[in-house]
């Protein structure tokens, strides 16, 4: 497999024919899989974590910030720090009605309250502004929130990100929030999944911006603030390009999507219909 060509858009393909790791991801349980990409009509989810919630929440929130930043045409400065109080509060006005929270939104997690998940967006907050501090003051923005596209001459990869920078050297950076927490280095499937993700933006990167130096960076705001990058190489080409069609591949001969029951079972949306929750 190679690359043919970069988009900054999705084109119109069959299911059998693109590369997401999101898709990766739910393909660990087949049935999960299916129901989210490949059933028709498109079932709607019984439930959204809050989870899932708060990092919609607060990656909206930075990208308002990020639009306002590039309208102005300026640099970012240490004044576009989060406002804590603002965050929490605009939090607490979307997510919570009667003190409870609203639809499709679900707690999962045992013993943990509304309480605790406001003080997780509070973290948020907070990594994020020390991150901001470090590693973007003088950046210009190049653009926030994108899809991009990788053509093969077999499949098509995908995936979204967040923001373009271009710090005060010329070097161009794409950045892709993380509300959850860092990869626990005891778990290798977990590194090779960043890295994929990685190696994606690395590759779009690499051809979208051929006489820049660039890299791909992925921000985990959740627990000790994080940061995972990769740059562009043939090496990181050829791993990532083998390791996707090698899925695609065997993916494509799958015909029975069979549940895979373990411990996120919990937080699937789709339990009500598993015939293995049953």
């Amino acid at each position: 497999m190679k690359v043919v060509s970069v988009n900054d858009r999705f084109t119109k393909q069959d299911e059998e024919n693109v590369i997401t790791v999101s898709r990766m991801s739910s393909a660990k349980c087949l049935y999960s899989y299916y129901k989210s990409y490949i059933e028709t009509p498109k079932p709607k989810p019984e439930f959204e974590t809050i989870e899932i919630g708060m990092g919609s929440f607060f990656h909206g929130y930075l990208e308002n910030k990020f639009k306002e930043i590039q309208e102005q045409s300026r640099a970012i400065d240490s004044d576009d720090a989060v406002n804590l109080d603002k965050l929490l509060a605009d939090f607490r006005l979307s997510f919570i009605w009667e003190g409870e929270l609203r639809e499709p939104y679900r707690i999962i997690r045992k013993n943990t309250s509304i309480e605790n998940y406001i003080e997780r967006v509070k973290e948020f907050g907070k990594n994020f502004n020390i991150f901001l501090q470090k590693h973007m003051k003088g950046h210009k923005i190049f653009n926030v929130e994108g899809d991009l596209e990788i053509e093969t001459d077999e499949y098509l990869i995908r995936g979204k990100y967040d923001l373009i920078s271009q710090d005060t050297e010329g070097n161009f950076v794409l950045w892709d929030w993380k509300t959850g927490p860092a990869p626990d280095p005891k778990f290798f499937d977990d590194f090779k999944q960043k890295k994929l993700q990685l190696g994606i933006y690395a590759i779009w990167m690499g051809y979208k911006f051929p006489e820049k130096p660039i890299k791909g960076s992925v921000v985990f705001l959740k627990g000790d603030l994080k940061i995972l990058s990769e740059r562009f190489n043939k090496e990181i080409e050829h791993d990532v390009l083998f390791t996707l069609k090698n899925w695609r591949d065997r993916i494509n001969k799958i015909t029975e999507y069979n549940p895979r029951p373990s411990s996120l079972c919990d937080w699937c949306a789709w339990k009500s219909d598993c015939p293995a929750w049953k």
